[in-house]
């Protein structure tokens, strides 16, 4: 199946927040997870180069928009390279690619019955308009069949496709060149030109990707909720091309300090380029993932990222997999021990994939890591309870299947954790010669454990 996975695209004004990266970490949870079930992914996103913000920061550093919006993209990438974004595509307004599939998609959408000229409000003469009022039915039945979606304001006011700003695309239409395409209307088609560009790099077809067979996911904070479910399928609707709606819209709230959202404008923003260089990437993204933001603002503190990684990921996850391998090593010199795995752990362990699986395709990455560590502190009882290292000489044969089937609990927890913590899993899968794959797996009986270190430590 063809994926689609889009995360908002930041304006290049000002370095990464953490409240930015909260909203937007679940996509690439998403995309982990379909690759892991062999789905042809297509995770995308970019630099939105265009629009007042950018001028504006130009202004002031008396440079050229151009000269600011490259220096913010080298940073942003490098940011989502060290905390882990697996973009298939991360790409820029200022291309030309974009610049190419914004005017041709504006050219088609120009000679629909739902574009029309008016004088601005703003007194900056005549725009171009989408009439997102005569769209009503198509819009309100889309939001009709998404319950799940955050509720917008259904006003549906037209929107302007045109502005006199002058950094911006060119408008391809008569009587509008000395115009610029509105940035928002040229953003939200950076979804299409972006995967367009990973359609062509792979020799795959575009519009297979944006038929009715493809799913769609859309991951942004809230403050752009009306740009994605209004906007943007008002425009493929009028454009009249055949693209497809989104499926999913994964909407998150705020991070907090001191109660009030983080943001440059409250002059509270932690820069991501700061955080990362403090703390290790996993512990971010487990702190960001498992706090819900998806569900409901969330107070953000460095501290807390140090309880959480020295609880949840020392203490509980690192622990339980450490105390396995590390018995292994020691009594059965790093060779898996024989052993049956017993039938109702296998159909455990499936149901496990299947409810965590369920959880990431809602977005709720925060109720997947809670099944995934309830599941943890059932096996250390397990572990406690029948104290295999007590039948190492009364009953070998039982302590032997005991470690084979904790060792197979383990190794499957390894390959679910991978969508949230993509290093460390890696690390230990590798060292078992294991694949991310969204199915259950087993390891043999008879392979050789490799050296291996705890995933997390104080």
């Amino acid at each position: 199946m063809k994926i689609l996975v889009g995360s908002a695209w930041p304006y290049t004004n000002e370095s990464l927040h953490m409240g930015q990266i909260a909203a937007w970490l679940p996509a690439d949870v998403i995309a982990r997870y379909h690759r892991a079930k062999g789905d042809s992914v297509y995770y995308v996103s970019g630099s939105d180069c265009h629009g007042e913000p950018v001028l504006q920061k130009a202004i002031e550093k008396g440079c050229r928009p151009q000269e600011v919006s490259d220096c913010y993209h080298a940073e942003f990438k490098q940011c989502f390279r060290k905390m882990g974004f697996s973009f298939d595509c991360y790409t820029k307004t200022t291309y030309v690619e974009h610049k190419e599939f914004v005017r041709d998609f504006h050219r088609a959408l120009y000679r629909s019955p739902y574009v029309y000229e008016r004088d601005s409000l703003d007194g900056n003469g005549k725009q171009l308009y989408i009439a997102l009022s005569q769209l009503r039915n198509q819009l309100e039945n889309l939001i009709r069949l998404h319950p799940e979606w955050e509720k917008v304001d259904a006003s549906l006011k037209d929107m302007p496709l045109t502005t006199n700003l002058q950094w911006g695309i060119d408008v391809p239409h008569l009587g509008f060149e000395q115009k610029k395409i509105y940035v928002w209307a040229e953003n939200v088609l950076g979804y299409l030109s972006a995967s367009k560009i990973c359609a062509e790099r792979r020799g795959e077809e575009f519009k297979e990707l944006w038929s009715k067979e493809a799913k769609h996911y859309y991951v942004y904070g809230k403050e752009n909720i009306s740009f994605h479910t209004l906007l943007l399928p008002g425009m493929l609707s009028a454009q009249g091309e055949g693209y497809k709606f989104p499926d999913q819209m994964i909407v998150a709230n705020h991070l907090t300090i001191d109660n009030k959202v983080m943001s440059v404008d409250n002059k509270n923003a932690i820069w991501v380029k700061d955080i990362v260089n403090a703390f290790e990437a996993d512990s971010i993204r487990y702190y960001l993932l498992s706090n819900g933001i998806e569900e409901a603002d969330c107070e953000f503190a460095e501290e807390k990222i140090t309880e959480c990684h020295n609880h949840d990921l020392v203490e509980v996850y690192s622990n339980f997999i450490n105390r396995i391998v590390v018995f292994i090593e020691k009594y059965y010199n790093r060779y898996v021990p024989e052993g049956m795995l017993d039938t109702k752990l296998g159909e455990q362990i499936d149901r496990l994939y299947e409810k965590t699986g369920a959880y990431i395709e809602k977005g709720k990455c925060k109720e997947a890591l809670q099944e995934i560590f309830a599941e943890i502190h059932r096996e250390t009882l397990y572990l406690e309870k029948r104290k295999p290292w007590k039948l190492l000489d009364s009953n070998p044969e039982e302590c032997a299947n005991i470690m084979y089937n904790s060792l197979q609990i383990a190794a499957n927890i390894l390959v679910l954790m991978h969508p949230f913590l993509p290093f460390s899993s890696e690390k230990m899968l590798n060292q078992l010669s294991l694949q991310p794959h969204w199915n259950t797996q087993l390891i043999e009986p008879g392979y050789r454990l490799k050296y291996s270190k705890p995933l997390f430590s104080y």
